[in-house]
């Protein structure tokens, strides 16, 4: 009789890319290895779970899940930036955790499968999602992650602490990946990175991200670029040549996010104070072509954050952005912002504030609006609106 095959269950709290990216890595590294995986955690002999903690309401579903999850008595892993971002909230798990994989150690899922024919290090890296991730399952959309971690000094943002320093990724393996990718099929190429536009700078000898974008315009085929996470000064230090780059018909869609337009609160947000002089970038980005989306995060509510200075944020976002992530402040624990001497605003003036911003950016009938991870369900929804945007812009 043939021996059963071992099985796991596998959750994630909606996880960023990059880390998607990995439990994806983990589901072909189980079934690599002849294991099944269950849709049933009963059924389990493992229960994987992907532990984000970038927004207090996934720190509130990962206490819940794990809480349902435990009664079963299964052994439980868990992988992500949760543990450490909310170490409070994972030590109430820790007696029902059998093991915990940081996010720079992936490798450890080894621990859970024994005498593998397949070792993680020979797995072929995946660039793309399980197909229950994805928001609107598309397999010829690929990310390639270009970079992990982040420099940035942000006083309110929990991802530095669970990903750690910036490390970018060699160009040459940058390369081989989007080669392969469209090898296989891929229409779309999104380039992911907390801070993308820092890339190279900690590789030695040093490099810049034009040196890694560039090839990638430059090769063979038909399909699309989407540049992710470029924040505002990385577009100030690289100025026309970055323009030219971003015009380049395969480039898309770009993000850059903002936070605020207003540089008491930028500079109080431990960022860079000069959003606004991206205007003309992002006009004349606007104007080099049609089909294009440009993209923003928005911070709302931020600690002494006037109603006139969001009004200031919201008339930049509305004037040169196609899409507009609404976040309101949460305060996080263990971040710098929460240990200051400041006045925060109550839970009520931020939700009215947010619901203030949403209301007027969707006066101009171009402009997509949505809550991000922080408000999961909108960005569902906002799939079809987006589609219907670019047909527009085309037109």
């Amino acid at each position: 009789m043939e021996p059963s095959k071992s099985r796991v269950y596998m959750w994630q709290n909606n996880l960023c890319i990059t880390y998607t990216i990995t439990f994806k890595m983990f589901e072909d590294y189980f079934l690599a290895n002849g294991w099944i995986v269950v849709q049933d955690a009963r059924q389990a002999d493992w229960i994987l779970i992907g532990a984000c903690g970038g927004f207090l309401p996934q720190i509130k579903d990962y206490v819940e899940k794990i809480k349902t999850l435990a009664t079963l008595g299964k052994k439980i892993a868990v992988y992500g930036c949760l543990p450490k971002i909310a170490p409070e909230e994972f030590k109430k798990s820790g007696a029902s955790v059998n093991l915990y994989i940081p996010p720079s150690r992936p490798q450890d899922i080894e621990k859970i499968v024994s005498d593998p024919s397949i070792p993680w290090k020979e797995l072929r890296e995946s660039c793309g999602f399980r197909k229950e991730d994805y928001r609107k399952y598309d397999p010829k959309k690929k990310y390639v992650v270009i970079q992990y971690g982040c420099d940035a000094t942000c006083v309110y943002c929990p991802h530095k602490i669970g990903m750690g320093p910036r490390i970018s990724r060699p160009k040459e393996e940058v390369l081989s990946l989007v080669r392969a990718s469209l090898a296989n099929g891929a229409n779309t190429i999104f380039l992911e990175g907390q801070d993308s536009g820092s890339w190279g700078t900690d590789l030695v000898p040093a490099q810049n991200y034009l040196d890694v974008l560039e090839p990638i315009l430059e090769m063979p085929g038909d399909f699309e670029v989407h540049i992710g996470q470029f924040s505002s000064g990385w577009i100030l230090h690289y100025g026309e040549k970055l323009l030219k780059a971003f015009g380049h018909p395969r480039v898309t869609d770009i993000k850059t996010p903002i936070q605020s337009a207003n540089p008491r609160i930028l500079t109080l947000m431990g960022r860079d104070p000069r959003v606004k002089e991206i205007g003309p970038f992002l006009k004349n980005l606007r104007h080099s072509k049609k089909k294009m989306n440009i993209r923003t995060d928005i911070m709302i509510g931020f600690p002494t954050e006037t109603k006139q200075e969001l009004d200031m944020t919201l008339e930049f976002a509305r004037n040169h952005f196609y899409e507009i992530a609404c976040f309101g402040f949460e305060i996080h624990p263990n971040t710098p912002i929460a240990k200051m001497d400041t006045k925060f605003h109550t839970k009520e003036v931020i939700e009215e504030r947010v619901q203030y911003a949403i209301k007027f950016l969707e006066e101009d009938p171009q402009i997509i609006t949505h809550r991000g991870g922080q408000v999961y369900d909108t960005l569902i929804t906002r799939e079809k609106r987006k589609e219907e945007l670019v047909v527009r812009l085309i037109r």
